[in-house]
Order: C-alpha cells, then sequence, then structure tokens
C-alpha cells in the first residue's frame, strides 16, 4: 500500500477503548452528535433516520457482530433491510450502503 504512510489508523479490542462520546476529538475529529450502531438486529432502517455530519457509525465483527454490553451505549440501532432467509451483507457493503445514503441524505457535502 503506497499510501499507508499518510493513514492515521488506531484500532483497539472492542470493549477495551472507551466509545468515541468518550473520547473529544478522537484523530482530530468533532465529537459525535449520535453513536449509531448498524447490526443485522437494529431496530431502524438505514434509511429512515437522518443522517449528520457529526454521526459515528459503529460496525460489529462480520463473524461475531456487535458485542451485547456496547448496544446500551448507542443513541440507535440500524438495520439493512433482508430477505427472509438471508443471513447478511458482508462489512464492506454493508458500510458502503450506510456511507451513500448518508452523503445522498447531505446532498453529498460532507464538512
Amino acid at each position: 500500500m503506497d499510501y499507508k504512510k499518510t493513514l492515521d489508523a488506531r484500532s483497539s479490542r472492542v470493549g477495551e477503548a472507551e466509545p468515541p462520546r468518550m473520547r473529544p476529538g478522537v484523530m482530530g475529529a468533532t465529537p459525535p452528535s449520535r453513536l449509531l450502531l448498524l447490526e443485522t438486529d437494529g431496530k431502524m432502517r438505514y434509511t429512515d433516520i437522518t443522517f449528520t455530519a457529526t454521526d459515528y457509525v459503529v460496525i460489529g465483527s462480520e463473524g461475531a457482530g456487535t458485542p451485547r454490553e456496547l448496544y446500551p451505549q448507542m443513541d440507535a440501532t440500524l438495520t439493512i433491510p433482508m430477505r427472509e432467509g438471508m443471513r447478511s451483507l458482508n462489512l464492506a457493503m454493508s458500510a458502503g450502503m450506510l456511507v451513500a445514503e448518508a452523503c445522498r441524505q447531505m446532498d453529498w457535502k460532507l464538512k
């Protein structure tokens, strides 16, 4: 990856780090207005929420999902509707759909 040196990537194991709401200025960003969880058992369709530029979205592991102890820290849980009997989309596809919807709602103007 020729762009690796330009990244400011950070990682941690789920549950080890405080959620972004508790760490203002994460990677120089504005603290989130909301923490949104995208999960197969989310309560609201991802197209039914009005996204803002300061929302943070949490997406759980493809294999294990999101630990239940993180759910109470979220402001909303979102889902991508699936046809009956289907498992789920992969994480990259789900994230792409959610980001595209958020951008569409904000007229593709990210500030």
